[in-house]
């Protein structure tokens, strides 16, 4: 991974993180509203900024168990789409300079390819870098614009 800044945060006790540039912004959990037939980890749609905005618990899609009460969203830049992620914390930028770097273990590097992108050493905690540039199906982003119409 060439070095890069990242946001670091929590999803409930695992220590996430994500290149701040897909980051657009943090701020304190929206009001959600559910969408019908969208996969567990998606908890329904956002007003963020005047665009209806999906919303992902994130220890939901990391563990299948929801997070028990979500304190900040992390808006991320998907093209011209946006994805909410409900986290539980945010801890702050960190440089790839400060990783230990590692790669995924040979057992879990084809587990979730879509959704985490390296496991790396943060002082002396687990860190799990995120991709999840495609972890909203189409058909969900079909059903965001239907509603916004």
């Amino acid at each position: 991974m060439a070095e890069q800044q990242l946001l670091i945060f929590r999803a409930g006790r695992r220590l996430c993180a994500l290149p701040a540039a897909q980051v657009a912004e943090t701020l304190r959990p929206l009001p959600v509203e559910a969408l019908p037939q969208t996969p567990d980890y998606i908890l329904g749609v956002s007003m963020l900024r005047g665009e209806p905005t999906p919303m992902v618990d994130l220890g939901a899609l990391l563990t299948g168990d929801r997070l028990a009460s979500p304190q900040r969203v992390v808006s991320l830049k998907t093209g011209p789409r946006r994805v909410g992620l409900l986290v539980s914390d945010v801890v702050g930028v960190r440089s790839t300079a400060a990783l230990g770097n590692a790669r995924l273990p040979t057992l879990i590097e084809h587990c979730a390819p879509e959704v985490v992108q390296q496991l790396a050493k943060l002082d002396d905690a687990l860190l799990t870098v995120l991709k999840l540039g495609s972890v909203i199906p189409d058909d969900v982003w079909k059903a965001v614009a239907k509603g916004a119409a």
